[in-house]
């Protein structure tokens, strides 16, 4: 805590990012990227009220996973079971760099409630078919927690 209206609180966190495919010329074929990460923000506060808090920050990622599951309605069950899982982390960028923002709660009694939303920089994927394809990482993060102070 640096004054009554501002703090700088680092973070350590795990997420799980991912994204949904499927292709228009073939309606049975879909696909979706799984992205594990172990993620460091630090985020900066500043205090519109003793309660309230606006919350924004650098953050940087690092790759700890990531598969491509593949399923096809023609070689899988009505269950929709994984037809193949492919580790495709030689093709993504192992750091990513982004920008988290939000809105911080705290209560009288020291319980705090944040949303925050996170958008990655870089392009995640280090090549792709098309040149013009850019893959961004973003999460929307909703947090509770007990403040200390």
């Amino acid at each position: 805590v640096f004054d009554d209206y501002f703090s700088l609180q680092p973070e350590l966190l795990f997420s799980i990012k991912g994204a949904r495919y499927r292709n228009s010329a073939d309606e049975d074929f879909k696909s979706a990227y799984v992205l594990k990460y172990l993620s460091l923000p630090v985020v900066g506060k500043y205090y519109v009220t003793k309660e309230i808090s606006i919350e924004f920050g650098p953050q940087v990622a690092y790759l700890l996973s990531a598969k491509n599951i593949e399923t096809s309605d023609d070689f899988v069950s009505n269950l929709g079971q994984e037809a193949a899982s492919v580790d495709i982390s030689d093709k993504m960028q192992a750091l990513d760099f982004g920008v988290t923002a939000g809105v911080g709660y705290l209560t009288k009694s020291g319980l705090y409630f944040s949303a925050r939303y996170n958008f990655g920089i870089l392009n995640a994927h280090k090549t792709l078919a098309d040149e013009n394809t850019i893959m961004h990482n973003g999460a929307i993060q909703v947090s509770v927690g007990f403040s200390l102070q």
